[in-house]
């Protein structure tokens, strides 16, 4: 016959402590409560028996339930999987247990959270301008946020076949050769924050990964949409290349007179 799981109490004795003082212990929330020497006693008991907390149990207790729902748009889908591992094995490092589930809106839910994200950066630009905050670093930051939040969402389309590689690699490329050469002009004292037609270009981008998300199929309209956005990154990316040429000589020229 099997040996019966480990308890609290066993923990508890096998500490010598109380009860309650190896519950605190064993609770990341709450394990502040207890030195040091005794949380340390109490999780080495706990690893010696083999002590597995019940969840259960603990939400009766507390309750509170220490669950994070997690919804995801298809289960079988290769991509999320080690995602899912990831947050489990985090969730878990801090007393959570994750609550999975298929939902059919996934591609709705995607493309709100997506949106969030680009309105949120959005209104911190509206905010430093209307309240003069522009700084240097902003100038830098503000344009390399809107390529991150762009290129994670591009490498994540091209993993769900929602879009083409080659596509994703125009965009990325252009935007990585313009991130590092607008860090390249910073150490040279010339900063240059963003122009309108690179204003036009992130829009344009964002429009389109919201509607590569929302809409299924390859509707001709979204194919077209696609290629004017590629056309349209890859002319932004001229004008700045070209723009901070002109900038440079500008500069060589009034060190030099």
């Amino acid at each position: 016959m099997p040996d019966r799981p480990a308890t609290l109490r066993d923990v508890a004795a096998a500490a010598r402590v109380h009860p309650a003082t190896a519950s605190r212990a064993l609770n990341p929330e709450t394990r502040i409560l207890v030195s040091e020497e005794t949380a340390r006693r109490v999780t080495d008991a706990a690893a010696k028996l083999g002590y597995r907390p019940n969840p259960v149990a603990r939400s009766l207790r507390t309750r509170r339930s220490h669950t994070v729902g997690v919804l995801i748009p298809d289960l079988n889908n290769p991509l999320f999987p080690p995602i899912v591992r990831g947050l489990e094995d985090k969730l878990a490092a801090a007393g959570y247990v994750a609550l999975l589930g298929n939902t059919p809106e996934g591609d709705v839910l995607a493309a709100v959270v997506f949106a969030l994200a680009s309105l949120t950066d959005f209104v911190d630009g509206y905010l430093a301008r209307a309240r003069a905050e522009i700084t240097t670093f902003g100038k830098l930051m503000d344009p390399l946020a809107d390529k991150l939040l762009v290129v994670a969402a591009l490498i994540s389309l091209v993993s769900l076949h929602r879009l083409a590689a080659w596509v994703a690699m125009v965009i990325i490329t252009r935007e990585l050769a313009v991130t590092v050469l607008r860090m390249g002009a910073s150490q040279a004292g010339v900063v240059i924050g963003a122009s309108m037609f690179g204003k036009v270009k992130t829009c344009l981008q964002i429009v389109t990964i919201l509607v590569i998300i929302a809409v299924h199929g390859k509707p001709l309209w979204v194919g077209a949409l696609l290629y004017v956005t590629v056309l349209v990154t890859v002319l932004s990316g001229l004008d700045y290349f070209f723009g901070l040429r002109r900038r440079m000589q500008q500069v060589q020229a009034q060190a030099g007179g």
